[in-house]
Parts: structure tokens; C-alpha cells; sequence
């Protein structure tokens, strides 16, 4: 017998001398009666289980490679695995009564990946993590205030993820850090006791994506700009006045997020490669530098403004003069592209009026134009509109719960519509919508 899956099981009394895989979800015991023949073990899972203790003492389960007890509630403790010696995965996710792990994992040089996501009682981690691991999840351990050291100069990590979003007693990280070479995925998100991230931040030379929003942290190091790597940059909810000028050195940096950074006052030159910019509700926002205004709707397709009522209105009207000089350059290259896909573009801002160059207006929820003969040309690229809307103080309106759809339809000369976009808009946005010729058949 190679593999057990049930429900209901009267083990026997030989063991599991030719076991290779056990599952058992819902396993209603609260131990694991492991024999002494349990040699070929490969796989343990036994998910949503009552299990308080795995089993007592050190078993030899020198093939074992997967433990995973998730949402085992009642789990307190994890067993010496020092005889485990291949262990590769060990998933605890959700065992929300586990207050601390054994130190032999320390001693796992084939340990892969660790999950303690939603370890809720979860307060301490032996004091430092073999080099093998490449994977840590820890987010959502509420009471975990230290993070294990995970590197050093001699044993350098191969750590890819590192998650500890939601450690919300976390107060400091450990200075090993950024001696993480490897690591491509950090977050520190609603980490809200942490104030301060290591001056030494730009040694992550591989990260692709940080997360670091809703904390205590009020200065950005300026070594952010030497993170070469990145492509994602998630800030939102801080309390920093000020993002690093360095940041115009993040050659690879497509997406950065700042929206409900309320202390923000100024927003540096950006690199050309950014393509979306969420700075919404950046309440004491007043200035862009002049790079970003001047390259706006050039260089990026989404950039996000709304709510941000201090911006200066001379550069709000710097950013619309520049949609109108860029609109058609950036619709004749997107339409130019052959073999890309449908694009599209807007951006959202403060104010409470319709541009001058719109010269078709309507306060009703429609507006109809007879086009001129011979216009579905190449020199007719797409449609610019812009639209306005206003609330109630306490009305919700965040991207979550509302949409403003467009939708835009052409009469043919036989008298039948046909759609040619559908696409979001939000308050309040100029957006720019390519038409695409395959409706039409040409």
C-alpha cells in the first residue's frame, strides 16, 4: 500500500513500513501515532486536523520530504525534526495556536519552503534559518516581534520570498537583511510598529517587488535608488514627507504606489519605465517636479491623482496642456504597434471642470457626434474624453466599490451599432481609447 486516504482509519498495528504518502483532512486525533517503521514516509499532511501534538520524541524519517498541518488549530508545538533530514516543505498555515517552532529546524540544510502564514500565537522563530530556504511566509503572525537572522557573510542565503505582511508586533528588522542577495518578493505591509527600514536597503540588489505600506516608517534610505531590480515599489498609507530623489535610478521600476501617503509633499523626477502611478488621496501633495509633469502622459498609461486637492493648479493645468501635445503621438505609436494589444490610457485628477479643447460637452449620461465622411482613416486613431463627477462627503468611492463604465458605439451606413469600447473610467479622468479595426472588419 503506497497511499491512505480516508476518512475513517484503524491503523495497524505493523506501522507504515510501506507508506510513501498520507493524507488525512480533518484527522480527528490529537496525536499521530508514527511507528518506528515509517522509513519510506515521502508526504504527511494532515489538514484542519485536531492534532495538539505531531508525536513524541525524534522519529527517524530520513525520506520524509513534505509535512503540511494547515488550519490544525489545536497544534501547540512542532516536533524535533533533526531526524528529518530531507524535509524540503513544512506548511503550518493557519495553526493558530502554535506559539513557537522546534530549534532543530534550524538544522534543515534541504528545507525549501517554510509557511507560518496566520500563525496568530506564534511569538518566536529559532534565532537563525539555514541558508537552503528560499521561501519564509510569516504574514499575519500577529504576535511574532523578532524576525530570524537568515544570512551571514559566510552562508550567504538562496531566501527568494520573504513575507511578513500583517506581523504587526514586528518593531525591527535584523541586520541580516540585506545581506539577502537572492530575495525577489519582501513585504513589510501593515507592519505597524515598525519605524525604521535598515540604511542599507539598496544591498537587495536582486528584489523585484517591495511592499511597505500602512507602517510607522516616516524616512525612505536613500539607498532605495541602488535596488536595480525592482519593478514594483508598494508605499501606500506611510507617513514620509519625502520619496529619495534616487528613485529616478530604478531603470526597471514599472509600477509604484503611494496612494494615502497623507504627509507627502513632493513627488521627484520618476524613471521613463514606470508605467502606473497611484497617488491618490496624497492629501498634502503640492508639487510634481517638472520631469514628471513634462513626460506624464508620454511615458506612463495610468497615473492617478484623485483627491490630492493641494497640488498646485498651475501644474494641473500643465498636466492637461501635456495630455493634449502627447494624446496623438502616444495614439499613432500604439496604433502603429503591429501584433500588441488592445492599450489604453488615463489619468485622474483633482478639479472641477471640463478642459477648453473638449469641444463636445454634455451634462446628460450620453453624447452623440455625426462623424465626417472618410473618417476611419489612418490618421483617426481613437477618442479622448474626460469626464466629472462629484459625491456626498461620506460617500464611498474608492477603486473598489465604484466604476464609471464608457462605452462607445459607431452607426454603420446600414443602420446597425456596434460597440467599440467598454472600458472604466473614475473620477475625475482624461482617458484616451484606440479604436480597434477588426470591429469593422477592415
Amino acid at each position: 500500500m503506497e497511499r491512505i486516504s480516508a476518512n475513517y482509519l484503524i491503523f495497524p498495528s505493523s506501522g507504515f513500513s510501506e507508506v510513501r504518502y498520507f493524507r488525512w483532512d480533518g484527522y480527528p486525533g490529537k496525536s499521530f501515532p508514527l511507528h518506528c517503521h515509517s522509513n519510506n514516509l515521502v508526504s504527511l499532511e494532515l489538514r484542519d486536523s485536531n492534532i495538539e501534538e505531531l508525536w513524541d520524541g525524534i522519529k527517524n524519517l530520513v525520506k520524509l520530504k513534505h509535512i503540511n498541518l494547515s488550519d490544525s488549530k489545536q497544534l501547540k508545538e512542532v516536533p524535533d525534526l533533526s531526524k528529518a533530514p530531507n524535509l524540503e516543505k513544512l506548511i503550518l498555515e493557519g495553526c493558530s495556536s502554535l506559539v513557537e517552532t522546534h530549534s532543530s529546524i534550524q538544522l534543515l540544510n534541504k528545507l525549501v519552503v517554510m509557511d507560518l502564514r496566520n500563525c496568530e500565537s506564534l511569538k518566536g522563530l529559532p534565532p537563525s534559518i539555514h541558508e537552503s530556504l528560499k521561501t519564509l511566509l510569516l504574514s499575519g503572525c500577529i504576535n511574532l516581534k523578532r524576525c530570524p537572522e537568515i544570512s551571514s557573510i559566510e552562508f550567504p542565503s538562496r531566501l527568494v520570498t520573504l513575507d511578513l505582511q500583517k506581523c504587526s508586533s514586528l518593531e525591527q528588522l535584523p541586520r541580516s537583511i540585506c545581506e539577502l542577495k537572492s530575495l525577489q518578493y519582501f513585504s513589510l505591509s501593515d507592519c505597524s510598529k515598525l519605524q525604521n527600514l535598515p540604511d542599507d536597503l539598496g544591498n537587495l540588489e536582486a528584489l523585484k517587488t517591495l511592499k511597505i505600506e500602512r507602517t510607522l516608517i516616516r524616512e525612505i534610505p536613500e539607498s532605495l535608488g541602488q535596488l536595480s531590480s525592482l519593478e514594483e515599489l508598494r508605499f501606500k498609507g506611510n507617513n514620509f514627507k519625502r520619496i529619495p530623489e534616487s528613485i529616478i535610478n530604478l531603470s526597471n521600476l514599472r509600477l509604484l504606489y503611494l496612494s494615502y501617503c497623507e504627509r507627502l509633499e513632493y513627488l521627484p523626477n520618476l524613471p521613463c519605465s514606470v508605467n502606473q502611478v497611484e497617488a491618490d488621496h496624497c492629501t498634502s501633495l503640492e508639487a510634481l517636479s517638472s520631469l514628471s509633469v513634462r513626460t506624464l502622459f508620454h511615458f506612463w498609461s495610468v497615473f492617478h491623482l484623485r483627491n490630492c486637492f493641494k497640488l498646485n493648479q498651475d501644474q494641473v493645468r500643465q498636466i492637461v496642456d501635456c495630455v493634449l501635445k502627447e494624446i496623438q503621438l502616444l495614439a499613432t505609436a500604439w496604433c502603429r504597434e503591429s501584433g500588441q494589444a488592445y492599450r489604453r490610457g488615463y489619468i485622474p485628477y483633482p478639479g472641477n471642470e471640463i478642459p477648453e479643447w473638449f469641444m463636445l460637452r454634455s451634462t446628460e449620461s450620453s453624447i452623440t457626434l455625426e462623424l465626417p465622411q472618410g473618417w476611419f482613416n489612418n490618421e483617426c486613431v481613437g477618442v479622448a474624453l474626460c469626464a466629472v463627477l462629484a459625491f456626498e462627503e461620506d460617500h464611498d468611492y474608492s477603486e473598489e466599490n465604484f466604476h464609471l463604465l464608457c462605452e462607445m458605439k459607431v452607426k454603420t451606413k446600414d443602420g446597425q451599432w456596434q460597440e467599440t469600447s467598454h472600458s472604466p473610467l473614475f473620477p475625475r479622468d482624461i482617458g484616451f481609447f484606440p479604436f480597434r479595426s477588426r470591429i469593422f472588419g477592415v
